[in-house]
């Protein structure tokens, strides 16, 4: 039974203990850091927190007691010779006074904790006098170094961000009150494990100084790691810390619950009893029953109760119905006594006796973007305006390409669409039907302010770009998620300049071109449970349907699809079909922690966490992170045995199949080659590439798939992609271009375009004093290369 068991503990143990460090983090930023928008939204947002926990004794209470358990416990814990003995031995062999750095760091965390009791938390400002420890703490173990508040706050936010990832993970039917402490200590052991392979950090890098670095220096860390856990045992699990976490998180609970966007419930259901699926957090299958339900309205006859372990509700009249959850006592979580009674959420909703429409029944109000979309829209010329600093000249395609992607993400984050008042709910599935009249508000005003700002950042930098503008609805979180397009609404929203539209829920986002439609259709987005070994979310369901209801296949242009991830950065997107997945790669944003990918064939989705290894790339500093890159991507494939040959040659048909895989083409075409046998292992990845024009074969009938690609057959193919599928421009100067090798003019006429335009997007380069070696034959580093050069560009 995964965290997902009990909604108490999934609050109590995912906010909590990440929010620990969240104080911290945003308040110790050195005072220019802390000027950013980021870090004053992040201090509001705490502040509210802290008004959630001080409106409540039964938070406030516990809170504080854990503050100052810790305060009086900070000495033993840290005691640096008990239990951190590895550090000890390396502060005592050097020149540093042990006992100065040891009442350094218990006056630091001490003062932390001082300055976060919950009625003296001032969450803006950094205290004079926890300055002033930091300082006395620097001076003790790092006197020479350049480390900062900064490091201190930019590391903690690290944790925080990775440790809440790491949480969503454990498994809690092994969490009892005997290892609660140990699970999370683990957590961030892990953490500690990936910072110190790669430091980006001023305190991973001292810590590396007095342990030793790489994997022996670890090593001494993880020792005194469990020395602390072992010796701290006792401690950590007493009620007092336990309850003083889960008070934090329950306000941060109530905090984020109560936020437009976030709360549980939709804003209108339909019927005289409905079926309610309230989102927590997005977390999936939480047991309702965790929580004790109550309804009221006007009349004082609505009622809510569990039927067949559903949630429903009965309004008793139609009109507005408040419907509350309060933390109830479980037997099974000693925890839930202390809390009982703390209201989590109150949300007022409406039911009506018909599903809402623009012509009768209930009347669907305009449809808002998100609150911040001037913001977001005015953003855009200064971010602009510091890719143009940094790279004056658009020299390439791939520049080009990357200025694009900054318009139009910028511009998805703007237009926004907040759907959630819009959606019906009924037996478990949540439709959102809209009509050009509900968009009025948008049409009116929001979206010409949105697109007027992208426009104006164009013609201001006389830029020839074509941003493709998409309008993605958000519906807030559903297990089961419908948007039904009508054509109506597809010509609508194409008239005004939109391209491609989308249905958001939660965390996962389809999105399809508009001029891809053939009428009107319908959206969908499903998740379920995912039974996939090493699986990162859930298993999504998505698909396109007509109007007749019948599945469309296959699309020119791809789709894109972001899907959350829990736990693990080193993932990957895999399509299920059956027993069977298909890795698919995909661009993994650890901020929002979800993965983006391209397909152009919907279906069932997974994340998982994937990892290779090879022990014969370490000496290729050339390759090996872009053959890394693909292998952990599961785009490219070991010899067995921890070998990936990378000196090995390539087949035209091996580097056809790969070019297909990375850019997750899904096509085909009838084959003239008459040595592409049907039942041949890569007869599909050619007929895919040749229905992209990526390929022609070496004439009308013969391909010779296996013969050893050359590097001018590679690069013409992978320019033929990029063309096809990016829409790269082929350059002007090719004999310029060319002329960079020594032996460019060996290049052949037929692959002449292509050498030059992958030389231009410096996906290419020459094997040593300028050659380029155009007939030499490929090797499986060399198209490594070449093609993780290409998935970065998505």
């Amino acid at each position: 039974m995964k965290k997902k068991a009990l909604l108490t503990s999934a609050v109590a143990l995912v906010t909590a203990s990440a929010m620990a460090f969240s104080p911290v983090s945003y308040k110790v930023i050195d005072k220019a850091y802390a000027a950013s928008p980021e870090v004053v939204e992040a201090a509001d947002k705490l502040a509210a927190v802290f008004e959630q926990l001080n409106s409540d004794e039964l938070l406030h209470v516990p809170y504080d007691a854990a503050v100052a358990q810790f305060n009086t416990d900070a000495a033993g814990l840290f005691n640096i010779q008990n239990n951190l003995p590895n550090l000890y031995q390396a502060l005592d062999s050097g020149d540093y006074d042990v006992a100065a750095v040891q009442q350094s760091l218990v006056e630091l965390v001490q003062q932390l904790a001082k300055d976060y009791s919950s009625k003296s938390a001032n969450l803006g400002d950094i205290s004079d006098d926890l300055r002033t420890k930091f300082n006395a703490f620097k001076q003790a173990i790092a006197p020479e170094s350049e480390l900062n508040l900064t490091d201190l706050a930019k590391l903690l936010d690290e944790l925080e961000t990775k440790l809440l990832a790491e949480i969503a993970e454990l498994d809690f039917s092994k969490i009892t009150d005997a290892n609660f402490a140990n699970e999370l200590l683990n957590s961030l052991l892990e953490i500690a494990e990936a910072e110190w392979a790669e430091p980006s950090n001023g305190f991973v890098e001292v810590l590396q100084g007095l342990y030793g670095e790489g994997n022996d220096g670890f090593e001494a860390l993880k020792a005194d790691f469990e020395t602390f856990k072992d010796n701290n045992k006792a401690t950590l699990n007493t009620d007092t810390y336990k309850k003083g976490a889960a008070a934090l998180a329950l306000s941060y609970a109530k905090y984020y619950l109560a936020q437009e966007g976030n709360q549980p419930l939709q804003s209108y259901y339909y019927g005289s009893s409905v079926t309610l699926q309230p989102d927590f957090f997005g977390v999936s299958g939480l047991p309702l029953s965790a929580l004790k339900w109550s309804a009221s309205n006007t009349s004082n006859n609505a009622d809510i109760d569990f039927v067949d372990g559903y949630l429903v509700l009965n309004p008793g009249s139609y009109g507005q119905v408040t419907v509350s959850a309060t933390i109830k006592e479980i037997t099974k979580i000693p925890l839930t006594a202390a809390f009982e009674g703390v209201q989590l959420f109150s949300q007022t909703v409406s039911v009506g006796a018909t599903p809402p429409t623009s012509g009768g029944g209930v009347i669907v109000s305009d449809l808002t973007l998100v609150s911040d979309y001037q913001a977001k829209a005015d953003a855009l010329a200064g971010k602009v305006a510091d890719f143009l600093k940094a790279n004056p000249d658009l020299y390439n395609n791939t520049l080009k390409l990357n200025l694009t992607q900054l318009f139009e993400e910028t511009l998805r984050q703007a237009l926004l669409v907040q759907a959630a008042g819009a959606v019906t709910v009924n037996n478990g599935v949540s439709t959102l039907n809209v009509t050009p009249a509900q968009m009025g508000n948008i049409y009116n005003n929001q979206l010409d302010y949105v697109l007027n700002a992208s426009k104006k950042a164009l013609e201001d930098n006389k830029l020839t770009l074509k941003p493709a503008p998409a309008l993605i609805y958000n519906i807030g979180v559903t297990a089961n998620g419908e948007f039904n397009l009508s054509k109506d609404l597809i010509d609508s929203l194409t008239s005004k300049g939109i391209a491609v539209t989308g249905l958001k829920s939660g965390d996962a986002v389809v999105e399809v071109v508009l001029d891809q439609l053939k009428g009107a259709s319908k959206l969908v987005i499903k998740k379920a449970e995912s039974k996939v070994t090493g699986a990162k979310s859930d298993t999504y369901t998505l698909a396109v349907t007509d109007a007749d209801g019948k599945e469309v296949v296959g699309f020119e242009k791809a789709h894109r699809v972001t899907l959350p991830v829990n736990g693990s950065s080193n993932v990957t997107v895999a399509k299920v079909a059956g027993d069977s997945l298909t890795y698919v790669g995909g661009q993994y944003d650890a901020a929002t922690r979800t993965i983006t990918f391209y397909t152009n064939e919907l279906g069932d989705f997974v994340v998982v966490e994937n990892s290779a290894s090879f022990n014969d790339i370490a000496n290729l500093n050339w390759a090996k992170d872009k053959i890394q890159l693909l292998a952990d991507k599961g785009l490219l494939l070991g010899k067995g045995n921890g070998k990936f040959d990378p000196n090995g040659n390539v087949t035209r048909a091996e580097f056809t199949t790969m070019l297909v895989r990375a850019f997750n083409l899904n096509a085909s075409t009838e084959l003239t080659f008459n040595d592409v046998s049907e039942n041949a292992w890569y007869h599909d990845a050619i007929s895919a590439a040749k229905a992209y024009g990526i390929v022609n074969g070496r004439s009308a009938s013969v391909f010779d798939p296996n013969a050893k690609i050359t590097r001018e057959e590679m690069a013409s193919m992978a320019a033929n992609a990029l063309k096809a599928v990016l829409e790269f421009e082929n350059p002007s100067n090719v004999e310029e271009l060319l002329s960079k090798f020594v032996d460019g003019d060996k290049v052949v006429a037929v692959h002449r375009t292509n050498v030059a335009m992958l030389k231009n997007e410096a996906i290419i380069q020459g094997k040593g004093k300028n050659n380029y070696d155009p007939k030499g034959t490929a090797t499986r580093a060399e198209a490594a290369v070449v093609l993780a050069s290409l998935v970065d560009l998505r």
